[in-house]
């Protein structure tokens, strides 16, 4: 594994957004099918997965975490947050 400054930050930030949907009573995780999905993307065709840490390099996030909640999305854009079966777009 390998941490570095920004990835307790992120970290933190992922599990304040986890405890967000689960007080407005929002899907925590995504279906099975949706997280193998996601996995694929990264591991198969993002030049910026780490196969040795299993880290994304943009955002520092163990990816095999982050494909499975439906808080999270790619900060390359590649997928997005997930909630009751729909893809939910950053506003921000």
């Amino acid at each position: 594994m390998r941490f570095n400054i920004f990835t307790i930050p992120n970290f933190l930030s992922a599990i304040i957004r986890v405890f967000r949907n689960l007080i407005l009573r929002r899907p925590v995780l995504v279906p099975e099918d949706i997280a193998e999905y996601r996995k694929r993307i990264c591991v198969k065709q993002c030049t910026w997965y780490d196969p040795d840490t299993g880290q994304c390099m943009v955002c520092t996030c163990f990816v095999d975490l982050k494909v499975a909640l439906a808080t999270e999305r790619c900060p390359k854009g590649r997928w997005s947050f997930y909630y009751k079966g729909k893809k939910v777009h950053n506003t921000t």
